[in-house]
């Protein structure tokens, strides 16, 4: 804005930046009326500037104009510009290192670009959220999520969609109208897809790493989704980014490979390579991945079936679905257990905590089917007793007991 509150034009800055006088602006104009020619056109042919120069100053004014650059930090810009014979990027850099950061990630960052483009977020939420990712190292759609601007459901459909983009897949059309579908209908971004084309199938693919440390529960889905979206934003492979981020070690991703390989080709089933994954997530040496390793013989294909903990809320109906997606990325920010979040924000009190946790165990070791588990779950909840008691109500304690 000027100072009469008017948007800054190419020309105003030109003057401010004294590469232009008033005098010329009017001479040049009133010969451009005259002639029936563009006003730059005018201005070239009389020598009071360049097209370089048009052309930087219309960079800066964009950027003036969307508040990325303030007008002072504008017009010194094109000020050095002129006078050290830089570029605008170059500029702004000298100026003001954190501007040209926030600039660098708003223009590489193709998640915000897409949701920004496709108006689930706002150009004043695009930016707050690039501020916020500067302070925190956050990644970007994580930070939307945590500020309420998108959900986590937005978000993955989003990662997907550029995922199905950059490999060839979809059109960039094809991505942007499946994600507006897939958030106004609550679609997975394959169903949106097919909403317009039902005949629309991926290639057929195998089971890939990252899903098998999901189901191992080496990661968790939120890792892998802010995994994922730093390789869409940054360009690293996904395996190193989750060793950047701290998800698991890197031997621990070797020593998956290895099993996954042994499962693709037969050596293990893969329930027994599930159960090795979970043993090998703390695994910090050689030594104790070796002597891991060395239990494969050892492992039974039922041994220490996956239960998710947010499943169980969720079926029992204790928190909903978009409770969690509030609650796993401030886990995740915060470093917590997902059930701890869930306390402190007053979703959950400990004993029912307490309780899911033990019926989890009880589900985890196939004690228990999960429409027992549920059951018990509601009645100790609704009526104030110990677990064991509600199984020896329901005449399910000799199952327990049981050797």
């Amino acid at each position: 804005m000027n100072s009469n509150g008017q948007p800054l034009t190419v020309n105003e800055l030109l003057i401010r930046a004294s590469i232009l006088t008033a005098d010329e602006l009017e001479h040049a104009a009133r010969l451009a009326d005259k002639m029936h020619q563009p006003l730059g056109r005018i201005l070239q042919m009389n020598g009071y500037c360049t097209e370089a120069n048009l052309d930087d100053a219309a960079n800066i004014q964009q950027r003036v104009a969307d508040r990325s650059l303030t007008l002072e930090t504008g017009v010194k810009a094109m000020e050095m510009v002129i006078r050290q014979g830089v570029d605008v990027d170059t500029a702004i850099r000298r100026l003001n290192p954190v501007t040209s950061q926030r600039q660098n990630l708003t223009k590489k960052n193709i998640v915000g670009n897409v949701l920004a483009t496709t108006n689930i977020i706002t150009q004043k939420q695009f930016q707050d959220a690039i501020n916020h990712s500067l302070n925190t190292h956050l990644p970007l759609g994580v930070v939307l999520v945590n500020m309420g601007a998108i959900s986590v459901h937005v978000l993955e459909c989003t990662i997907t969609l550029l995922e199905y983009i950059r490999d060839g897949l979809i059109s960039n059309e094809q991505g942007t109208h499946a994600l507006q579908m897939a958030r106004f209908r609550q679609l997975s971004a394959i169903d949106a897809l097919r909403e317009d084309n039902p005949n629309f199938k991926l290639p057929e693919r195998t089971l890939e790493l990252k899903e098998l440390l999901v189901l191992a529960k080496v990661i968790t889905e939120s890792e892998l989704l802010t995994a994922r979206e730093i390789e869409l934003v940054e360009k690293e492979p996904l395996l190193k980014v989750l060793v950047d981020i701290g998800s698991c070690s890197t031997l621990c991703l070797e020593a998956a490979q290895q099993i996954m390989q042994m499962v693709k080709d037969g050596s293990l089933t893969f329930d027994q390579g599930l159960v090795i994954l979970r043993r090998l997530k703390k695994v910090r040496t050689e030594a104790e991945m070796e002597k891991v390793l060395a239990t494969i013989d050892e492992i039974e294909d039922d041994e220490e079936p996956v239960v998710e903990l947010a499943h169980v809320l969720v079926a029992a109906g204790l928190v909903s679905q978009k409770d969690l997606e509030m609650a796993t990325p401030l886990a995740m920010q915060s470093k917590k257990s997902l059930n701890r979040v869930l306390v402190d924000s007053g979703f959950l009190d400990e004993r029912t905590v307490g309780l899911v946790s033990s019926v989890k165990e009880l589900l985890q070791h196939n004690i228990l089917t999960r429409e027992q588990a549920i059951i018990a779950l509601i009645y100790s909840i609704e009526n104030n007793t110990l677990l064991d008691d509600t199984l020896r109500i329901f005449g399910w304690w000799q199952t327990i007991t049981t050797p």
